[in-house]
């Protein structure tokens, strides 16, 4: 099942390659033309400071024809310095002095590794603040809760549900500001086992005001399924699992095409007691493993070397292992035609290529339910997401839940 969800993926990346042009590209020919987006001249001097998800690369050069374009015959006047996110003055990868273009661009192919661990830490989703795991933990965890529900709602015997939301989200990301629109589509399915099967699929359009006027778009692919193990007293024990796969897509100024694939699976469980008048109250646990891969490599054209060591590199990075731990707490009101969810989930990253300082992200989130008839209710909710260093979102939920 994970080999054919994987399959099923890689033939999806092809489509967005053909719309794309590439899975990880740069209308470039070397690093140099990477950072060039950002070159400044005064005179017979031109200068880049280039910034890359909160990381910025510097160089000046005596430009002799005063093209903005760093020629054969002309030398960088001293050294590069590429600074990490936060890292203030002091530079974390210094190049060799006084490099021509070509020299230049042997440096980065040779320490491709430590450039791209500075201006993509984590890896091109993760740097991004669009991580799958970030994107997906709040929206399939909260499946693994028992909500309150209208009493009209809550009481029907339907066996299916159709969801649908949207979500609009202010960004706040290694310092500059953004947007976003979420729409997710859902589908489950109670058996007359008890055993619940669901098919979820998000799509995520983001649009930041950085230097480099980067877009991005997320789309995933979610199937689980969740079965109560023991009830009794009012509550309940359950266990599932759940298979995912998922596209990110971003463009720039600076990179022209870049993406990757992301699947993984997660087994979870969950705890649920009804207080009857005072409500519901669910706890749940998770454990999740996620790999990003580019497939179609053979497709990218191969004049540039950076790319090719950078898609490389995107393989390389180790596979993400997730934990998170949430409660939520709801009741019905106003007749049993509403109800009030509140939520906090965190999540913990166990990865050696994600920092220290971004590990860790918590989503406290509350939802406003209203049922006009028996099989149909309306959410209104908010949801924010921080803890995480320089990465931070507060988005408005508007949704809608219909039972057959």
């Amino acid at each position: 099942m994970k080999m054919l969800l994987r399959y099923c993926l890689i033939g999806a990346c092809g489509i967005l390659i053909g719309l794309s042009g590439n899975c990880f590209a740069s209308s470039s020919e070397d690093f140099f033309d990477v950072v060039k987006y950002s070159v400044v001249t005064n005179g017979y001097i031109s200068s880049f400071t280039a910034h890359y998800n909160g990381a910025k690369v510097v160089g000046t050069w005596r430009d002799s024809d005063q093209d903005g374009n760093l020629d054969a015959n002309e030398r960088i006047l001293g050294n590069i310095s590429i600074y990490k996110r936060n890292s203030g003055d002091t530079p974390t990868l210094i190049s060799g002095a006084n490099f021509n273009r070509e020299e230049l661009k042997d440096w980065a192919q040779e320490n491709v590794t430590e450039i791209l661990d500075v201006i993509i830490p984590g890896g091109i989703e993760e740097a991004q603040g669009a991580s799958s795991e970030s994107v997906m933990g709040p929206i399939i965890f909260t499946k693994f809760f028992k909500r309150a529900l209208p009493a009209s709602l809550h009481n029907q015997e339907a066996s299916s549900n159709f969801n649908s939301s949207l979500e609009y989200q202010s960004l706040d990301i290694n310092n500059d500001s953004g947007s976003a629109y979420l729409m997710t589509l859902e589908y489950n399915k109670i058996l007359t086992s008890g055993f619940e099967i669901g098919f979820i699929m998000p799509y995520k359009y983001t649009a930041m005001s950085d230097e480099v006027d980067s877009t991005s778009h997320y789309i995933a692919f979610n199937f689980y399924g969740k079965k109560p193990v023991r009830q009794w007293n009012d509550m309940s024990l359950n266990l599932g699992g759940d298979l995912f796969g998922s596209l990110y897509y971003v463009s720039s100024d600076a990179i022209e095409h870049a993406g990757n694939l992301k699947y993984g699976a997660s087994i979870f469980s969950s705890f649920d007691k009804d207080l009857k008048q005072a409500g519901i109250i669910s706890v749940a646990g998770a454990f999740q493993i996620t790999k990003s891969d580019i497939p179609f490599t053979s497709l990218i054209p191969d004049d540039n070397i950076f790319v090719k060591e950078a898609i490389d590199w995107v393989k390389s990075l180790d596979s993400i292992k997730t934990i998170t731990y949430g409660i939520n707490y709801g009741i019905p009101f106003k007749n049993d035609t509403m109800a009030i969810n509140f939520e906090v989930i965190r999540s913990h990253y166990i990865s050696d290529d994600i920092s220290d300082d971004r590990d860790v992200q918590s989503t406290a989130g509350m939802s406003l339910s209203y049922s006009p008839k028996s099989t149909f209710v309306l959410d209104l909710g908010v949801r924010h997401s921080f803890e995480m260093e320089d990465m931070k979102t507060l988005g408005i939920v508007f949704g809608a839940n219909y039972k057959f």
